[in-house]
């Protein structure tokens, strides 16, 4: 029989308290390093979306901002015949290709993207409109975007950067109608202007 060494109470809190506020700072140092790649990037967000479209012969679903492998770009899924897809664009040359292999987070996230895009057949404001529509209201250059759901209504939920901060908005599909996710809490809290 294996015995369990349980560690005091006090030992535990003691690590999380060293642990935590170096995690923080490897995050914190890690989110700027990609905000500075993503203000050097020369492919914005609405041009991925252009190319990732292009590539997929698809409606694209989600797009973000990331560095992978050193190399900045976005990671764009696309719903293409029925079949969630996944495309890098390349943040310096804009060039759009499908990525490799698939993990099942991914096919389960997607799966709840291809029921939630399925329900935009027919929205009169596309998710690139959005993208311009949201940078025109904020101020804000688009990092990331996608269809999302909130309050039992499917729409686009997308994340911007302005002076350094990150704020969000939300646009119906049916009426390209901007707010803020929980729009008092969220432009207090944001730092975002007027609405």
């Amino acid at each position: 029989m294996k015995r369990r060494t349980a560690l005091p109470a006090s030992l535990v809190a003691a690590l999380a308290l060293a642990v935590g506020p170096a995690m923080a700072a490897t995050t914190a140092a890690m989110e700027k390093a990609e905000m500075a790649d993503f203000q050097h990037a020369k492919i914005t967000l609405g041009e991925a979306i252009a190319a990732a479209a292009k590539e997929s012969a698809g409606e694209v679903t989600n797009v973000a901002f990331n560095v992978m492998h050193g190399k900045s770009g976005y990671a764009v899924t696309v719903l293409a015949d029925g079949k969630m897809q996944s495309i890098w664009v390349d943040g310096q040359s804009g060039k759009a290709m499908p990525t490799a292999k698939l993990t099942t987070a991914d096919v389960n996230e997607q799966s709840l993207d291809k029921i939630e895009a399925s329900s935009l057949k027919g929205a009169k404001t596309s998710l690139s409109q959005a993208v311009a529509m949201a940078e025109q209201h904020a101020g804000g250059k688009a990092i990331e975007a996608g269809v999302g759901k909130r309050d039992k209504t499917v729409g686009y939920d997308i994340s911007l950067l302005r002076d350094g901060k990150r704020s969000s908005v939300w646009v119906d599909p049916a009426t390209g109608k901007i707010t803020a996710p929980n729009e008092s809490a969220s432009l207090s809290k944001k730092g975002m202007k007027g609405g």
